[in-house]
C-alpha cells in the first residue's frame, strides 16, 4: 500500500480528478488517497473522486481542511498549498507520504519511487531549476508578511541570506515524498507554523518547506517533478539544467514520470505535453468533462440520448444511447439483392 496526498478546492475539483486517474491506471500498488479538502467541494464531488479511485480497488478517505489556514496570506494562491504541512498529523499509521499537487499528471508506475531510502531525510524533492530563470529575470514576488514586492535576487540574498550552494537545494513543493516519522521527531510541523506566521516568504508554502527542510532534503531527477515553463523561463535555465530538461521535449519516448503544469492546459492552447492532461481528463466520469472548456458539446449531447443505425453481416440494429449507456435493439434483416 502507498500514501498519495492531494489538497484542493472546487476550482480544482476536475483537475484533481484527472491527476487520481492518471495515478489508478498507472499504478499497479493498492493506493490509499487523502484527499484534503475545505466545503467548496460538494457532496458530488466527493461522489465521482470516490467512484473513480475504488472502482479501481484503491482506498480514499476525505479529510476536511475547514477550519485550517484560515489566517494565513494566500496572496494569488489557494490556502490549499499550506494543507501538506499537517499531512504528518492526519496520517498515523504510515511512517511516508507522497504529496501531490492538482495540476499533476502521472505517467508511470511510482512503487519504486516512493519506497525510496529517506533514512535522515524530511522529504525527497525535485530542486525548482525554474527559480535561477526569476532570479536572473529579476521577476518581483510579494512577501507574506511586508506586502512589499521585492525581485527574487534581493529575496535570496538579503531576506533569506542564502548563496548559490543554498539555491541549488531549493526544491518545488508540488511533489513531496514525505517523512512523515522523522517530520515528527523533529516537531516540524510547529516549527513550520512559526515559519508562516514570522518570516517573509516569497512562495509561501514552497519557502517554509525549503526554510525547514533545507538541511535534510533528497534531491531527485527532473523526470519526477518536471514542470512545464513559460517561455521566458525555459530559456533563461542554467545550460545543463536546460541540457536535460530539454531532452524530455525532442524526445518522445523519454516521458517524465510526474508532469507539473505550471502552464495550465486548461486556460492555455498548445501547452506542452498537454496530450497526457487531456488522456486522463477523458476517461473521466462525463460530470467532469462539462466543465472542460475544449469539450465538444455535441457529442456530449450524443452521448446523453442519441439512436444510430448498426449494420453487422446481414443485419442492421440500432444503437440506443441514453446517459452514455448503449442499448444494441434488434432491429430487421437486410434484403438480400
Amino acid at each position: 500500500m502507498i500514501n498519495i496526498a492531494l489538497g484542493f478546492d472546487k476550482g480544482y475539483c476536475r483537475h484533481a480528478g484527472a491527476t487520481i486517474q492518471s495515478i489508478v491506471y498507472n499504478t499497479k500498488t493498492p493506493v490509499k488517497f487523502y484527499l484534503m479538502i475545505d466545503n467548496s467541494v460538494t457532496r458530488l464531488d466527493r461522489y465521482f473522486l470516490k467512484s473513480i479511485i475504488e472502482k479501481n480497488n484503491h482506498q480514499v478517505e476525505f479529510v476536511d481542511m475547514s477550519e485550517y489556514f484560515n489566517d494565513l496570506y494566500t496572496g494569488n494562491w489557494s490556502k490549499a498549498m499550506y494543507y501538506p504541512i499537517v499531512l504528518a498529523n492526519i496520517i498515523k499509521d504510515s511512517d511516508r507520504v507522497l504529496f501531490l499537487d492538482s495540476d499533476i499528471i502521472v505517467t508511470n508506475d511510482l512503487t519504486d519511487f516512493y519506497n525510496i531510502d529517506l533514512n535522515n531525510y524530511y522529504v525527497a524533492a525535485v530542486h525548482d531549476c525554474a527559480m535561477r530563470s526569476v532570479i536572473k529575470m529579476k521577476r518581483k514576488m510579494r512577501m507574506s508578511i511586508s506586502k512589499e514586492k521585492i525581485t527574487m535576487e534581493e529575496y535570496f540574498s538579503n531576506i533569506r541570506k542564502w548563496n548559490d550552494d543554498d539555491i541549488s537545494k531549493y526544491f518545488n513543493s508540488g511533489m513531496l515524498l514525505l517523512n512523515l516519522e522523522f517530520i515528527k521527531q523533529q516537531n516540524a510541523i510547529d516549527r513550520m507554523f512559526e515559519i508562516l506566521k514570522t518570516e517573509n516568504l516569497a512562495c509561501p508554502d514552497q519557502d517554509c518547506f525549503n526554510i525547514c527542510f533545507h538541511d535534510n532534503v533528497k534531491i531527485m531527477p527532473v523526470n519526477y517533478n518536471f514542470k512545464i515553463l513559460d517561455e521566458g523561463l525555459h530559456d533563461n535555465m542554467d545550460v545543463e539544467a536546460k541540457k536535460i530538461y530539454d531532452e524530455y521535449l525532442v524526445n518522445d519516448d523519454k516521458i517524465p514520470d510526474i508532469i507539473h503544469f505550471l502552464i495550465k492546459p486548461w486556460r492555455q492552447k498548445n501547452v506542452l505535453l498537454e496530450k497526457h492532461y487531456f488522456k486522463y481528463l477523458k476517461q473521466l466520469p462525463f460530470f467532469y468533462k462539462l466543465t472542460n472548456p475544449n469539450f465538444n458539446k455535441k457529442i456530449f449531447c450524443k452521448n446523453i440520448f442519441s439512436i444510430n443505425n448498426y449494420y453487422h453481416q446481414d443485419k442492421k440494429d440500432k444503437i440506443l444511447t441514453i446517459l452514455g449507456l448503449k442499448f444494441r435493439i434488434k432491429t430487421e434483416k437486410l434484403n438480400e439483392e
